[in-house]
């Protein structure tokens, strides 16, 4: 990554199913360009085969139970989401992958104890969005779920130094990696907050 370009080094594909698929979808833009134009391939056509495919390879892996008729809230199915894809009612929180990913998160905001690339990504992807959704039971929704109310303080603590810009993280792992991961979420970020404006 050089500013704000992107490069893509190996097109070889992963084996897994959505990764290749996005690989495939950034690879038809060229070999190299700005993030926003990479994640722009990501559109409103593009997500929901992305989250069926997703949904169904987590259902192949037993990590999401297939949903199942739900109460409605003006006629929609009251859907609440993990990480904003999938359903929160199905999700088989007892597995060991899922747990995994809370004790990471935790370590890395709780303790400082460890920084692992997966959750420091999970963190930057997230450092912008909401906490609650309330449509039906208000739940809390992407990273929040794996800490308690009484945690929140720190959490968004955390979450606006890394809005800031803040280098605590860089520090503390391969900083050009850290400058990526930021980069893309910001964009991500940028991108959300268009859509939602009708841009």
């Amino acid at each position: 990554m050089v500013g704000d370009k992107l490069t893509i080094l190996d097109r070889m594909p992963t084996g897994d199913i959505v990764l290749d698929e996005a690989l495939e979808r950034v690879a038809r833009v060229g070999q190299q360009a700005s993030i926003r134009t990479y994640l722009r391939r990501f559109g409103v056509r593009a997500l929901p085969k992305m989250r069926q495919s997703l949904n169904a390879q987590l259902e192949q892996k037993g990590l999401l139970t297939p949903p199942t008729p739900g109460p409605t809230v003006f006629g929609l199915l009251d859907r609440r989401h993990v990480f904003g894809l999938l359903d929160q009612r199905h999700i088989q929180r007892e597995r060991p992958e899922f747990a995994a990913i809370g004790e990471h998160l935790r370590r890395l905001v709780l303790d400082h104890t460890e920084v692992e690339t997966h959750a420091a990504a999970l963190l930057l992807l997230f450092a912008w969005s909401i906490r609650i959704r309330s449509i039906g039971t208000p739940v809390a929704t992407g990273i929040y779920q794996f800490f308690t109310p009484a945690e929140y303080p720190q959490l968004n603590a955390l979450l606006r130094s890394l809005r800031r810009g803040d280098s605590t993280l860089a520090a503390q792992m391969n900083p050009d990696l850290y400058e990526a991961l930021r980069a893309i979420a910001v964009v991500v970020h940028q991108l959300r907050a268009q859509d939602s404006a009708g841009a």
